[in-house]
């Protein structure tokens, strides 16, 4: 991909006078520099899980507790009353809405995760994802 972004670069550049085409150039090569450098780290820093919503929970502190089909069951997401992890309360009740609404559509939802050294899609249950150790950052709603 970098390669035909490149290919493309040249090809626009052949129509600027050969000054401007150096610093094209001199661009580029600081991009592709960064690009290569964290491609790979970019790569490693997250995976994702899938899976249906069985059940949504609103605990008396204000967690959010869902049952996702092959992630676990009673896995605490975020707080609708106070910033839990990466998740602030207004985004947590985003969150609240977007697992009802995969409930009754009968949609999957993906999960993402940093640093869990945990890769298996199957997390367990009763687990606090908002924990460093789990690192849960994100919510989709699939199809």
């Amino acid at each position: 991909m970098l390669l035909a972004v490149i290919a493309q670069i040249d090809q626009l550049a052949f129509y600027l006078k050969s000054e401007n085409r150096l610093i094209m150039f001199k661009i580029l090569k600081k991009y592709a520099a960064v690009y290569l450098f964290t491609a790979p780290v970019m790569v490693n820093a997250a995976h994702y899980c899938v899976g249906k919503v069985q059940t949504v929970d609103v605990a008396g502190n204000g967690n959010l507790q869902a049952d996702i089909e092959g992630i676990g069951f009673g896995n605490i997401l975020c707080s609708l009353s106070e910033k839990k992890g990466e998740y602030e309360t207004e985004a947590c009740r985003a969150s609240f809405s977007l697992l009802l609404a995969a409930n009754m559509a009968n949609k999957p939802v993906r999960l993402y995760f940093n640093n869990d050294g945990n890769t298996s899609c199957n997390k367990g249950n009763w687990l606090d994802f908002s924990a460093p150790i789990h690192g849960f950052y994100y919510i989709r709603l699939e199809g």
